[in-house]
């Protein structure tokens, strides 16, 4: 796969071969040790129960990385098969089309599937981990290293990287109707592209990178799950694009945050890949709405996009479009 990280990744959670903290009391290490066994038999609900037998003050980064195992597992995300069948060959080069086209990309079949909201709660798990207010809208990353330290913090971070991938190409398979290729607009569906835009901004923005096969052009190209409500914004079509926003901001920040000054493998260049779509987000929406192009929290986003489609209008003609269809 090519990924610097992919052994040093294997060896923590994800085959559950922690070795157990002496700061932590013999109930709660037997009760996660029990967690991975149950694990390792794809027994998820069980492991997630006897994980939620654990106090929140005695809860650590081992907790949440299992707890994330868990939860990923109740969908059919199962991270060794991830690395197996899922990124081992990836296409940095062509990151917008290898990401719907990815095997278990296509598990997504309506908006709420399980497979894809159990990825979404495992990555706020990790992200949000010991975090205590209702809202993540003010939680940083650098928030998240000053709790655990700067090694248990990438590690974790780390682990919610992949499952990020992995949700990020479900959402543009359904959402950008992409094929099984990751051709956007080649699907089953009838939408060309990811919302009908109004914007003129957007528009222009759009026509600067314009692709004969998917246009985004006129009523009735965007999906319909992002449409309906979508001049008001309000709702589950505002929340369903806010996951979008919040799942390509994280791949991008989360990329950034586990990189090594000396990484030069795929992990570094997916970051570089991003900058270019974030760089252009920021132009398109201008200063007073750039917030937008990094948020990672999904109450940010609603907050900013209630009742106000232009701003989402143009991230995603600055990002979604042009990444999925790989300009």
């Amino acid at each position: 796969m090519g990924f610097k990280r992919t052994r040093q990744l294997k060896n923590l959670s994800l085959v559950f071969l922690f070795v157990a903290s002496c700061s932590e009391g013999i109930g709660d290490r037997g009760k996660i040790i029990s967690a991975q066994e149950e694990l390792t038999g794809g027994n998820c609900e069980n492991a997630v129960r006897i994980l939620e037998g654990i106090a929140d003050g005695s809860r650590e980064a081992r907790w949440y990385q299992t707890m994330a195992s868990a939860e990923a597992c109740s969908g059919s995300f199962q991270e060794p098969n991830f690395f197996t069948s899922g990124i081992k060959d990836l296409n940095v080069a062509n990151l917008g089309r290898f990401l719907p086209a990815i095997s278990s990309s296509s598990n997504m079949t309506a908006q709420d599937d399980v497979d894809y909201t159990s990825l979404l709660q495992a990555i706020r798990t990790l992200k949000n981990a010991g975090h205590t207010d209702s809202s993540d809208a003010g939680f940083t990353l650098d928030r998240h290293s000053e709790i655990w330290g700067a090694q248990k913090s990438v590690d974790m971070i780390l682990q919610a990287t992949y499952m990020t991938v992995a949700a990020l190409g479900m959402y543009m398979r359904y959402y950008g109707n992409g094929d099984a290729t990751g051709a956007k607009g080649g699907g089953s569906g009838s939408n060309t592209c990811y919302l009908d835009y109004t914007d003129t901004v957007s528009l222009a923005g759009l026509a600067v990178t314009p692709s004969v096969a998917s246009p985004c052009v006129g009523g009735g190209s965007g999906h319909s799950d992002l449409t309906p409500d979508f001049g008001t914004l309000s709702g589950e079509t505002l929340r369903r694009a806010c996951e979008g926003v919040t799942l390509f901001n994280m791949l991008f920040a989360f990329t950034a945050f586990v990189v090594t000054p000396d990484d030069s493998g795929e992990l570094s260049r997916v970051d570089e890949t991003l900058q270019v779509r974030i760089d252009a987000c920021k132009a398109l929406v201008g200063t007073t709405a750039e917030a937008i192009c990094s948020t990672l929290s999904q109450d940010q986003c609603e907050s900013i996009g209630q009742n106000n489609a232009t701003d989402l209008e143009r991230y995603f003609a600055s990002t979604f479009e042009p990444f999925h269809r790989g300009n």
